[in-house]
């Protein structure tokens, strides 16, 4: 162990772990061409108030990130309507999808996510927050590098919220899900091991916080997704099961079962991609979205 090693306390920091690719720099010089052209056509507002559910993560907000998240949700609010996880659940199922709206969660447990629920509280927004209970509480920097490392893929820790200010979270209007107990990859695991997650983890929370009725998959991009694993989740009892994969939804004229719907997500990251960039993802997603995207793709 590292004795220099310490929590990180800005995105600042988290940043510097997390390196700068080729492939980010080829994404990042595409969507800065495409977006001025998307605006200057106006297609940009279209694609934005086209009816659909969109589902946005964050793990943290740190400080350094507060004034650019603001900055996006400000934006947001001009053409879409922010409604709950499970509001936005039922809409895809029953097909109510009659506006553009919006919906945000939060994944891992980290401490700052006390500051991200107070900042959607500021706008009137409730998120979901995805926890990993066996995390929950833990404040040994030691332990809490081993689970980065070995658990989130993490190199650097950050610090995570305890059941007090998971309450409090709940005080302020917000829902709480499962990211599993002790965020397994499910893909490297048999489907016994899965459903020990997924049920420990919905006994432990709802012990502590009450009834949970939805599932967030860690390591949500990968190819070797299993229909099972939803299967798993609606028999644990849990009414959803997302991915972190991007995309949106629109209406379906097919009723959706549990087991079946493929909530698809994208990720924001407030202080590395600039308001532009995140904002043409979005609009990319709009133009792309298909009906049977809500359900699991037959080659799963």
């Amino acid at each position: 162990m590292n004795k220099q090693l310490s929590f990180a306390t800005n995105y600042t920091t988290v940043k510097r772990f997390q390196p700068y690719t080729f492939k980010n720099q080829l994404r990042d010089a595409v969507i800065n061409c495409a977006a001025p052209i998307s605006s200057l056509l106006g297609i940009d507002t279209i694609l934005m108030q086209k009816n659909r559910v969109q589902f946005l993560f964050l793990h943290h907000l740190f400080d350094d990130e507060i004034a650019p998240f603001k900055k996006l949700l400000t934006q947001l609010s001009k053409e879409h309507t922010f409604i709950n996880y499970s509001e936005s659940v039922n809409r895809i199922k029953t097909g109510s999808i009659d506006k553009s709206y919006i919906c945000f969660s939060s994944d891992d447990g980290y401490k700052s996510n006390t500051t991200l629920a107070k900042v959607f509280a500021e706008f009137g927004i409730n998120a979901c927050f995805f926890l990993c209970p066996s995390v929950i509480g833990e404040t040994n920097l030691e332990v809490i590098s081993k689970y980065a490392n070995n658990n989130l893929r993490f190199a650097i820790p950050i610090k995570f919220m305890n059941w007090n200010e998971v309450e409090m979270i709940q005080k302020l209007g917000h829902e709480i899900g499962s990211h599993t107990n002790t965020h397994i990859d499910v893909s490297q695991q048999n489907f016994e091991k899965i459903a020990e997650e997924f049920s420990v983890s919905k006994h432990e929370i709802e012990k502590n916080c009450g009834a949970t009725k939805h599932l967030a998959l860690p390591f949500g991009r990968f190819s070797s997704f299993k229909s099972e694993w939803w299967k798993i989740s609606a028999d644990v009892g849990f009414e959803s099961c997302a991915s972190a994969l991007n995309g949106c939804h629109i209406a379906s004229t097919q009723p959706i079962k549990t087991e079946e719907l493929f909530i698809r997500r994208n990720l924001i990251l407030p202080n590395q991609w600039t308001l532009r960039h995140q904002l043409f993802y979005l609009q990319y997603n709009s133009f792309m979205a298909r009906s049977s995207n809500n359900f699991l793709p037959q080659a799963f």
